[in-house]
């Protein structure tokens, strides 16, 4: 069942919802630090209050604590918003909420959700960090769609209150719904598309975790085409991962990658966007100097490069082949043309040399804060050159240097998926590990490798971007049974 509705081309107007008041609370000056937070009256319970148990959260003790200094008012590097970016601690004692409950999903939503959307990835958690939460303080169905996706990330953690989370983020979502539908039909409103882009990305969220890809795609595609809209009001439009820059001035850089993100990383699917990379415009340095720098060099290498040369029928195709065969790719046709793979795999080179020196810093110790990142990077540039070198000659066998590769894929997803701050069932943005196990079945021949990323997908149920491990493991074992098939046919 999906529960989405595509508000952004609804023209009638929803009913006026009753407006509440949310009474004016003083400070707490007594009890548990959480309730302090909430601005509540603890019921003072030792060791853990009875309101922090009842809500399903943990609660902070009543330990005394040094006096916190006071937040930077320093932007973050590279936000260009149009909204003027609050510290946390003036969005935090902001009156918006309309009860206690509203805003303890949104300290979850803080405090976890964003974790699960995009940080341990290792993007920039400016676009869920600010510009989202930014704009959910002055827009009322944002904030639902926020507090939505809050509680329903919550009933994945919370198995006893599960039930009631799920519930409570229906409700918001259809009142989120609701809201966008009469925001969306105000002509005059200036930043319509803008609300519209960040809330698409919300609800893109909200659907896969719920299951509803095509939903979640549907919607995805028809904010995509609302951009494509504006990027046809431009001469020659283009993009970069490299340059930080949007062409609207209303639509943040990390806004405007999140979505191109999107476009490549619905890789079942058909890109939408037209536009065209800008040309290289600053060659790869000798040696990256922070991870975010090294991530955007990987993008701007692997999504024009890779990705778009990937059949995006591959997972419909292999979970639906009946007729035993040596391989999904088993053709003599040429997917990714000579010239291309040669100057990818050389620049491939450069960026590996460049990248050494960080990942080797942070992937020697697994309780280094940028080991998952500097992980995922890794993992995603050795799936890279396996795909590529499998697009470019799809009918030979992989070369032993390659299957090391893929050995290394497997020993790397073994390492992250089983990190203790890796969570388990997980719903998220960007991809992760899903793609990458997923190009080691459709690649690699060994079967033996094969069956270990299958074993990979079955620790936890993942969904990221459009893919999910079900869905993998059901293609992948169909691929299996069908090759074993086509070597007893040889046989006999």
């Amino acid at each position: 069942m999906s529960f989405v509705v595509n508000v952004f081309q609804l023209n009638q107007k929803a009913p006026q919802p009753t407006k509440r008041h949310r009474a004016s609370k003083p400070k707490v000056k007594s009890g548990c630090w959480t309730c302090k937070k909430r601005r509540i009256k603890c019921d003072e319970s030792r060791p853990c209050c009875q309101r922090c148990i009842t809500f399903g959260t943990q609660c902070e003790g009543y330990e005394p604590r040094a006096k916190p200094e006071r937040p930077s008012s320093k932007e973050p590097d590279k936000i260009r918003s149009i909204i003027p970016l609050l510290s946390l601690e003036p969005f935090e004692a902001a009156n918006i909420f309309q009860d206690d409950e509203e805003y303890q999903y949104f300290i979850h939503f803080r405090e976890a959700t964003v974790f699960e959307l995009c940080e341990h990835m290792g993007f920039s958690g400016n676009l869920w960090n600010y510009i989202t939460m930014q704009a959910c303080s002055a827009e009322p169905c944002l904030r639902m769609l926020l507090i939505s996706l809050a509680s329903l990330s919550k009933s994945a953690t919370d198995a006893k209150r599960e039930a009631i989370h799920q519930q409570y983020a229906l409700k918001q979502y259809g009142k989120s719904l609701r809201g966008l539908q009469k925001r969306m039909s105000t002509r005059d409103e200036p930043h319509a598309g803008r609300i519209a882009l960040i809330a698409s990305l919300m609800i893109f969220c909200f659907e896969t975790q719920f299951g509803c890809i095509d939903a979640a795609v549907s919607h995805m595609r028809t904010a995509l085409g609302i951009l494509n809209r504006r990027l046809a009001t431009i001469d020659n439009p283009t993009f970069s991962h490299i340059e930080h820059d949007s062409p609207f001035p209303d639509i943040e850089y990390d806004l405007y990658a999140a979505l191109v993100r999107a476009d490549h990383s619905m890789v079942t699917h058909s890109p939408v966007l037209k536009l065209s990379y800008l040309p290289e415009t600053k060659p790869i340095p000798s040696t990256f100097t922070e991870m975010q720098e090294a991530r955007d060099f990987s993008c701007e290498l692997i999504g024009p490069s890779v990705i778009k040369y990937l059949p995006h029928s591959v997972l419909k195709d292999i979970s639906n082949m009946t007729v035993p065969s040596q391989g999904y790719f088993n053709t003599s046709q040429q997917y990714m043309p000579t010239p291309v793979y040669l100057k990818f795999a050389r620049k491939l080179e450069v960026w590996k040399t460049a990248y050494a020196p960080i990942y080797a810093k942070c992937s020697s110790d697994p309780k280094h804060k940028d080991f998952l990142p500097a992980s995922l990077l890794q993992l995603h540039t050795l799936c890279a050159s396996l795909l590529a070198r499998k697009l470019h000659w799809p009918n030979q066998a992989l070369p032993e240097t390659m299957r090391v590769q893929a050995r290394e894929i497997i020993s790397l997803g073994r390492q992250i998926i089983t990190h203790e701050r890796f969570p388990r069932n997980f719903t998220g943005f960007d991809t992760g590990v899903v793609f990458p196990f997923f190009v080691v079945i459709i690649t690699c021949e060994d079967p033996v490798i094969r069956r270990a990323a299958l074993d990979l997908y079955r620790i936890g149920t993942r969904r990221e971007s459009v893919l999910n491990s079900e869905q993998c493991i059901a293609a992948g074992e169909n691929l299996l049974k069908l090759e074993e098939r086509s070597l007893d046919c040889a046989v006999f």
